[in-house]
């Protein structure tokens, strides 16, 4: 009796606890106190309002009228020298730029 019990109770304990694994790492945060799936949503829409023909790259003129962080400059994110911006330098940047503004003690490996 107590093994069919078990046999019941353990299947059910073990898709609740993976259940549970699976949701708290998709609200995770990483190392630098960031949860990366708002960090990305965050940045996709971002680009997306700034890419305002569509073409999926930021000319300067796109950047100038409607990136939000205007602390940097246009050049310095063209890091291929192509005269765009493609979400992938944009990415790059702005994970260097997480990564510097992490708290001290979150900025080691």
């Amino acid at each position: 009796m107590m093994l069919r019990s078990l046999s019941v109770l353990l299947p059910a304990l073990v898709v609740g606890l993976g259940s549970a694994l699976l949701t708290g790492c998709s609200n995770a945060h990483d190392r630098y106190g960031t949860p990366p799936r708002a960090y990305e949503a965050r940045l996709l829409e971002e680009f997306s309002a700034a890419d305002r023909d569509g073409n999926e790259q930021i000319s300067p003129e796109e950047f100038r009228a409607g990136w939000p962080d205007q602390d940097v400059t246009f050049e310095t994110l063209d890091t291929d020298g192509n005269g765009s911006l493609s979400l992938a330098e944009l990415r790059a940047y702005a994970e260097w730029r997480r990564i510097a503004n992490a708290p001290p003690g979150r900025r080691q490996n």
